[in-house]
This record gives structure tokens, C-alpha cells and sequence, in this order.
């Protein structure tokens, strides 16, 4: 996806593919961090408020924990972004709504 955008080219497929890359890797990020961290780290702060006394990284590990997950589910859920991947990887067209 990088090298379509500099070329110019860059594609619905690509710009798929780079927010699953993206949003999921935020994901286990915060996942990760806030394991790592311990118990202590499922306290929440928030984004631009004070720190949280006595919680890891002042409360941001609890708050990138329960808030990444947005990602994955919103700009389209991640498993809609797949099969419009998989259908441009095989020249398919995707599935027409029936509403």
C-alpha cells in the first residue's frame, strides 16, 4: 500500500489492506502493553484528562485497551474490508446487497 500511494495508485484494495494492518495492530498493541503491565493496567484514564494515580502509564494502557477495538469495527468492519480484498485479489466483483 505505501508503494501504490508514492506511485500514485493506490487502490480501494490498498487502502483496505492498510487499515487492517493498522487497526489490528493497535489492537494487539494495547493488548500487549496493558498484559504486560499487570492488573494495575485495566484502570482507565482518558485521552487528554490528568493522570491516573497508581495505574501503569497513568491510565492510558486501560484506556488504548478498551478503545482500540473501535478500529476493527468502524471505517467499515474489518471482515467487509477482507472480502473486498479477496474479491480484488481474484477479479471478483463483490456480492450485491439485497435490501
Amino acid at each position: 500500500p505505501v508503494a501504490e500511494a508514492a506511485a500514485g495508485r493506490r487502490t480501494a484494495a490498498s487502502a483496505s489492506v492498510a487499515k487492517l494492518v493498522l487497526t489490528e495492530y493497535a489492537q494487539r498493541l494495547a493488548q500487549f502493553a496493558t498484559e504486560v503491565a499487570g492488573p494495575a493496567a485495566t484502570i482507565a484514564g482518558t485521552l487528554f484528562g490528568p493522570a491516573v494515580p497508581g495505574a501503569p502509564g497513568g491510565g492510558r494502557f486501560g484506556y488504548e485497551y478498551l478503545f482500540r477495538f473501535d478500529g476493527t469495527v468502524s471505517v467499515g468492519a474489518s471482515e467487509i474490508h477482507r472480502d473486498g480484498i479477496a474479491a480484488a485479489a481474484l477479479g471478483l466483483r463483490p456480492p450485491r446487497s439485497r435490501s
